[in-house]
């Protein structure tokens, strides 16, 4: 009996072995077959990461004269990155402090930024290291988890400070660009364009990122990599920019207002001296910008993985504003250069001979009980219409303010937006100000006055509430040499995509042709000749090789502080090529802004040096 229970009971055994053996069986077949695929991709997961490869953003052309060069191209540098989930073994913020206190960066600039990112991938901490940077992590690599140090592109700006406000710069995005970004692939850490082409452009200029499919071991680090879908180039930009005339223009304009600056401060009498300048240069016929300088600059490598705090503190708080693009972004009255509209006005309204002497300037203009002076205090006597706009007479132009306002209507202001003032031009950069032409409805609604004779009066020779901005100047002065048509002004000439696609093409195009007679073009054409043959500004321009058609200006700014300078012309004044302005901010008078004009066009036309310097006019100052 005893026998037959040991029997039994291994019987039982077995069968339960059995059972538990056949279970194991089904379970693994389960796990193998059924659910196989989804603990290999579990497990795949564990030992498979992806990393982002950074796309290098589209390069900028320019014209060299012969053929196009590039201005803005890419360079790999090093960049040092953390990736948070890869942090174990010492605390996420330990990691940052002792990173931060080798890159000397803020540890919660650090934190901020990776508490916007995923945890998952690479968060840029700082790109462009130095060599001495790039050893110190590389030494301490080991003891610094989830710590990568890779090659990234970032932007190279060949001429440094050349055309700084006009390509623009790059930095990182922020919290808010990055909100609106987002959905368009953007993530924190990553660089877009913050002004001038760069983020006008920014969509084109971008790229397409890649991936890269790597291995990693249970630490992190990467073993090896698996497969690589490369990265896809920005578009690139070819400008209508003559780089040569660029490099041109920006001397002559630093060179006299760093002169004119120098010699204030032995001058009382010029308070202080000026605190910038702009020029632009079109091509008449097609609107085309040749060259656009605004002074101050800086150096557009300084963005280029990134600007110091240090150094963006010094550009922010520099007194004469180098971020400031004095073309497009400042608004100061025109001067006496806005005498051109107004005679354009008087020969369009009014039925008088411009070669018959109608004038009469003893030095003071007098309305009711007020007293305005003219720029030349014992008067420029008898002047017909010619001689009036070439000597910038005032009380002349006070003159034709007062018939102007007789006759009712607003023409000066009409004539003004005719030519484009008060609108912004259209031009492809970001910052744009549209300027004012003031009137009675504008005085009512922001002065609450009515609109008196004396507003007109300060309007006839370009002062009181008027702004505008060199660039409308430039426009309005290239409307008249190419016999009446307002053009749209434009820097980029094309985009291209990497595989050589042509994406936009920017033409000459006509934003409107201003309702004036042939009649009165052609007069004050006349007199705009007159200005630099025997006017204003005569002073570089008298006996120049290529005959020149321009107005100088004036333009009074607060008491106390100086005028500002200006010069607008086209040339050669029969056939002409190109217009362009000159803006000495603060430069106390236009007899400054003349030898930039002049080097400008000894550029342009290839003359041989000479250039007046400092002093352009022979003492004509209006």
């Amino acid at each position: 009996m005893a026998s037959l229970d040991i029997t039994h009971r291994a019987r039982i055994l077995c069968i339960f072995f059995l059972i538990v053996f056949v279970l194991l069986l089904l379970r693994l077949g389960q796990l193998q077959v059924v659910e196989g695929e989804k603990y290999r991709q579990l497990s795949e997961g564990n030992r498979i990461d992806y990393r982002p490869i950074l796309a290098s953003r589209g390069r900028i052309w320019v014209d060299d004269g012969q053929d196009k060069v590039i201005a803005v191209s890419n360079k790999m540098a090093y960049t040092a990155s953390l990736i948070p989930a890869n942090v174990r073994g010492r605390p996420l913020l330990d990691v940052v402090n002792q990173v931060a206190a080798i890159l000397n960066l803020n540890p919660d600039t650090v934190m901020n930024r990776i508490s916007q990112s995923s945890r998952t991938q690479p968060v840029h901490i700082k790109r462009n290291l130095s060599p001495q940077e790039l050893l110190a992590l590389e030494e301490r690599i080991g003891e610094l988890p989830g710590l990568i140090i890779e090659k990234t592109p970032i932007r190279d700006y060949v001429y440094s400070d050349v055309a700084a406000h006009v390509l623009g710069y790059v930095g990182e995005i922020s919290r808010q660009e990055l909100n609106l970004y987002f959905a368009q692939g953007y993530r924190s850490g990553d660089f877009l364009g913050k002004a001038g082409l760069e983020k006008y452009y920014e969509y084109f200029l971008k790229g397409d990122d890649g991936l890269r499919q790597i291995e990693v071991n249970s630490q992190g680090l990467e073993v090896a990599t698996l497969g690589i879908q490369p990265p896809t180039q920005g578009a690139d930009l070819y400008l209508t920019l003559d780089i040569s005339l660029q490099k041109a223009v920006e001397w002559y304009l630093k060179d006299q207002v760093e002169g004119l600056y120098m010699r204030a401060q032995d001058d009382p009498e010029m308070l202080g001296g000026p605190t910038g300048g702009a020029a632009v240069v079109l091509e008449v016929e097609t609107g085309q910008v040749l060259a656009m300088a605004s002074y101050p600059s800086f150096d557009l490598n300084l963005f280029a993985g990134g600007i110091s705090q240090e150094n963006l503190r010094l550009l922010q708080q520099n007194r004469f504003q180098p971020f400031l693009h004095r073309t497009i972004q400042v608004t100061p009255p025109p001067g006496s250069v806005f005498k051109v509209m107004v005679g354009t006005a008087v020969l369009e309204e009014l039925n008088f001979d411009p070669g018959k002497t109608i004038f009469s300037c003893s030095g003071e203009f007098q309305l009711g009980s007020q007293v305005w002076k003219c720029w030349e205090e014992d008067g420029h006597g008898e002047l017909n219409f010619y001689q009036a706009l070439a000597h910038s007479c005032n009380v002349a132009f006070y003159n034709m303010g007062q018939m102007l306002h007789h006759i009712g209507g607003e023409s000066i202001q009409r004539i003004a937006r005719e030519f484009g003032f008060s609108y912004m031009t259209g031009i492809d950069l970001p910052g744009e100000k549209e300027g004012l032409i003031p009137d009675r409805q504008w005085k009512g609604e922001h002065v609450m006055e009515a609109w008196f004779p004396g507003d007109t009066i300060n309007m006839s020779i370009g002062q009181g509430s008027l702004q505008v901005t060199p660039l409308q100047l430039a426009n309005m002065i290239n409307a008249i040499a190419n016999g009446g048509v307002l053009l749209q002004p434009y820097i980029v000439e094309k985009v291209v995509c990497s595989e050589g696609e042509v994406l936009l093409e920017n033409y000459p195009r006509v934003l409107h042709k201003p309702d004036i007679s042939s009649y009165a073009l052609e007069e004050i054409k006349k007199a705009m000749k007159d200005v630099t043959a025997y006017g204003t500004g005569a002073g570089p321009f008298w006996n120049f090789p290529i005959k020149v058609a321009g107005k100088t200006g004036t333009a009074q700014t607060v008491p106390g502080s100086p005028s500002h300078g200006w010069f607008v012309g086209y040339a050669p004044a029969e056939d002409p090529e190109i217009a362009f302005v000159v803006f000495i901010e603060h430069g106390n008078a236009s007899r400054y802004a003349l030898p930039v004009a002049e080097g400008i066009l000894r550029a342009y036309f290839g003359l041989e040096e000479g250039r007046t310097r400092i002093d352009g006019e022979q003492g004509d100052s209006n």
